[in-house]
């Protein structure tokens, strides 16, 4: 064998390496933060060494492409946030936290060659989700963890963290099964489907199941229709829906809203779900009209709590975060931050819709990533998505599959 036949099968065997450390990745990422780390960690140094070399070219066509420009842009307005932050300590790590969405779609953009490869990464988050789910339903029917049928019902994460995770399996899951050339059949995805609906039943999460609902009715039934197993998908969603409504802790939750709602507008109640997010969106509001343009700083919300709390509405000071992305921006970085993060989801939105005119393989990516991108979008309104680690694993991963392989592609 000659020296050009060795360089490349070396070069072979180390591609096929990061290809099946990938998908390992993404298997694990639903359900180990340090197992998952620590792959993306040696995939991401072996990237890093092996472009070196071109790096010009690399940065070239990677400042042609809208997605990581936008990431980017949102993800520098982070790091400028430290210039007037307190608590440095909790800004890096919200930094390092935010950063491993624009992490993980340089190191997917600089790895994978197409659309097929993309898809089968995408299969791997779906069979971590899938054994995910199973877990939660072990603890639910008492195998493990405590007293059985009793709701909520997740391991490995919090129940609301759990219903987001098995939405995005869902969409997955219709994606594939819109497939129109039906490799496979369609019992694989349609058993995802139903696991998926599932989680979100067990998860008993308002935030998630409405996003859910909502996406499902705008992105995955206009755009899977053709496939012949829309119906089937509808039923099962609507099925889903009925269950989750039926059970009487998930219609309690529902019910108590607007009582919740009243005793703050009334009382100043902050004790209770939603009087605690109505609370902390106030002091939300407060901490930008004090801080209009820039925001509070990086690191400085949970300070900004405690100036502005006292009495009963020191509750508050035990959360971290205000539960929704919108006023996590506009505490933080102002009205910059809040235009940042519209100006993400824009570019995804319009992205991604092009991808689904392509049809194939990168339609179906596209697919998965309007209606992650949607959903998040809408939990967002009561849950900080971004600032949850497997969250924004997960979107990272979304993104650098549905668009990162155009890179890899020129």
């Amino acid at each position: 064998m000659g020296i050009l036949e060795r360089f490349q099968n070396f070069k072979s065997q180390k591609r096929n390496l990061l290809i099946v450390s990938l998908l390992f990745y993404a298997f694990t990422v639903p359900l180990s933060k340090s197992i998952s780390a620590i792959i993306m960690a040696f995939v991401a140094i072996v990237v890093v060494l092996g472009e070196m070399r071109r790096w010009k070219d690399v940065l070239l066509a990677l400042s042609k492409d809208r997605i990581f420009l936008v990431l980017g842009v949102f993800t520098a307005l982070y790091y400028l946030g430290l210039l007037n932050t307190e608590d440095m300590r909790r800004g890096f790590k919200i930094c390092k936290n935010i950063s491993i969405v624009l992490g993980t779609y340089i190191v997917l953009a600089l790895t994978l060659r197409d659309a097929g490869e993309a898809e089968r990464l995408l299969k791997a988050l779906l069979g971590g989700i899938v054994v995910l789910i199973l877990g939660a339903w072990g603890k639910f029917i008492g195998l493990y963890g405590g007293e059985a049928f009793k709701l909520p019902s997740s391991i490995v994460m919090n129940p609301i963290w759990f219903a987001n995770v098995s939405a995005v399996g869902l969409y997955i899951s219709v994606a594939f099964l819109s497939r129109p050339e039906g490799k496979g059949g369609y019992s694989p995805w349609g058993i995802a489907i139903v696991l998926s609906l599932t989680g979100l039943i067990l998860s008993t999460s308002r935030g998630g199941w409405v996003a859910t609902a909502i996406v499902s009715l705008v992105v995955l039934f206009p755009l899977s229709m053709k496939g012949k197993g829309s119906r089937i998908v509808l039923l099962l969603v609507l099925l889903g829906l009925f269950a989750y409504f039926w059970h009487p802790s998930s219609r309690h939750k529902v019910s108590v809203i607007l009582s919740e709602a009243k005793a703050f507008f009334r009382q100043g109640v902050v004790d209770t779900s939603v009087g605690a997010r109505l609370g902390m969106w106030t002091l939300c509001l407060g901490m930008w009209k004090d801080h209009p343009i820039f925001g509070a700083g990086t690191g400085d919300y949970i300070v900004e709590v405690r100036r502005r709390t006292e009495g009963k509405w020191e509750f508050l000071r035990r959360f971290n975060q205000p539960h929704s992305i919108y006023f996590h921006s506009l505490a933080m970085h102002g009205i910059l931050g809040l235009l940042a993060l519209i100006m993400v989801f824009a570019a995804v939105l319009k992205e991604s819709v092009k991808e689904i005119k392509e049809g194939g393989a990168r339609g179906r990516l596209g697919i998965v990533a309007l209606a992650v991108t949607m959903h998040y979008m809408l939990a967002g309104l009561s849950e900080t998505v971004l600032k949850i680690h497997v969250l924004v694993t997960i979107f990272g991963m979304v993104l650098g599959c549905a668009f990162g392989h155009r890179v890899g592609e020129k």
